[in-house]
């Protein structure tokens, strides 16, 4: 940042922050002086700002430095795409994990898939139970993994077999 300061008397320049720095300072002409100042990246989400005064004759002059916050981009994963389920259904609950650094909710868009926890935070795992499938159709649902800081969600498909028929009996 490069800042311009006429004055016809001395003055000095104050700041508190430890993210910005003053490289340089140079007469430019009689009444001028540029200052150069470093700011440094900002690592967090959240605006910062400080205050330059240029104070000389007591008399000072704010100059003000906004700077935005870091976009943060964060992780929201699952280890399973697709899960294949006979149509007994699940005996035992299959385990999903989750790798996160936000906090995530969990949701089937079918009655005969249950998920829990319907949600968690951080790196963790919900389970999957499937009840048993009577029709003699596959049938399908998706379960969501989404987070309201992370743009896209995790989908995992879960189909299930359908019920075998009964051979007819040869008479």
């Amino acid at each position: 940042i490069l800042v311009a300061v006429d004055a016809n008397v001395e003055y000095e320049c104050t700041f508190s922050a430890d993210w910005i720095t003053e490289v340089d300072a140079e007469k430019a002409d009689a009444d001028t002086y540029v200052h150069t100042f470093e700011v440094a990246p900002n690592p967090t989400a959240e605006v910062r700002s400080t205050t330059l005064s240029f104070c000389g004759n007591s008399v000072c002059i704010p100059f003000t430095v906004t700077q935005a916050g870091a976009e943060i981009s964060h992780v929201l994963t699952v280890d399973a795409e697709n899960l294949s389920v006979e149509y007994t259904g699940t005996e035992t609950p299959i385990t999903v994990n989750v790798q996160s650094d936000v906090e995530w909710a969990v949701e089937s868009d079918a009655e005969w898939c249950v998920v829990t926890p319907a949600s968690g935070s951080g790196n963790g795992s919900f389970t999957v139970s499937v009840s048993e499938n009577a029709e003699f159709e596959v049938r399908a649902c998706q379960v969501t993994v989404s987070s309201s800081e992370v743009e896209n969600a995790c989908v995992i498909s879960v189909a299930q077999a359908a019920q075998p028929r009964e051979a007819d009996p040869d008479w």
